[in-house]
Parts: structure tokens; sequence; C-alpha cells
């Protein structure tokens, strides 16, 4: 390899690590950039969340735990938060799928807050838990969560 193309393929290199590991992350944070695809089942879950599901969260109490519930969001968390590299996908499954009604669901989503997700080890973003399971989960298994929610009465689909 000559040395022009050694230099082109050095700046290019650097070029897309500070795109990546410096601006890509300022420019989300002034708003500028959104994360990855917000979709439809996304903002439909936002608004259920924010309105009916609140609502009803006053009238329908957990049937689970708080403490219960945080270590559902730890284990689904060290589940995926390294975005699809050692992700244990099923792990992350099996917990979605143990809430037992719409405000566990709630109440799993308030303690998972904001964490941090990882790509490679190294490239890191703020996220919550409707985008960390969007982002890291397939549609067949989305759609077994979701199958699991219905059959036990929860108004509310990944």
């Amino acid at each position: 390899m000559n040395k022009p193309t050694k230099e082109l393929l050095i700046y290019t290199g650097v070029a897309a690590g500070a795109y990546f590991l410096v601006l890509l992350p300022i420019l989300r944070k002034l708003g500028i950039v959104e994360s990855a695809g917000v979709s439809d089942t996304q903002a439909q879950n936002e608004r259920i969340f924010n309105t009916q599901a609140v609502n009803q969260y006053a009238k329908q109490k957990p049937l689970t735990p708080d403490a219960t519930l945080l270590s559902f969001a730890d284990a689904i968390y060290e589940a995926l938060r390294y975005s699809a590299i050692s992700d244990t996908k099923d792990t992350a499954v099996y917990y979605l799928m143990k809430v037992q009604n719409l405000s566990d669901v709630i109440r799993l989503i308030q303690l998972f807050g904001v964490r941090q997700e990882c790509y490679f080890g190294v490239l890191c973003h703020d996220t919550d838990l409707p985008n960390l399971v969007h982002g890291n989960l397939s549609t067949d298994d989305l759609d077994k969560i979701n199958a699991a929610y219905l059959a036990k009465g929860v108004n509310y689909k990944w």
C-alpha cells in the first residue's frame, strides 16, 4: 500500500471517529439529529403512556413490587446494553413478559429511567426502556411480548 492510500485511510478513520464519537452525540443533545427512527408504534406508546396509562395507573396498582421491577429493569439493561454485540435477547424478552398489568409496565419504564446504551462498548448514548427494546429486539420478539400482554389484558404494545 502506498503512502497516499495510507494517509487517506487514516484521515477517513479519524473523520469517522470524530463524527460518531464527538459530533453526533452533540447534535443529538441539541436536538438537531434524532436518535434512530421513532416508529408509529413508539409514538403511539408515548401517547398511551402519557395520557390513558397514567390515568389508569392511578386506578390500578402494580401487582409486582418496585424492588422486583427494578431487578427486571436491571436484567433487561444487562441483556441489551451493548446493542447487539453480546446481547442475550431471550433474557430481555423473559423479563418483559413477566409484568402482570399496565401499571407494572409503566412502573418498569419509570424505574428503568435513562441509561447508557453502547455500540461496540465505546460509542454510548442515553436511552430509555422503550427505545432500548425497539432498538435491540426483533419484530418476532416484540410480537411474542405483545401477545403475552394481550393475554394478560395489558394495553401496551412494544
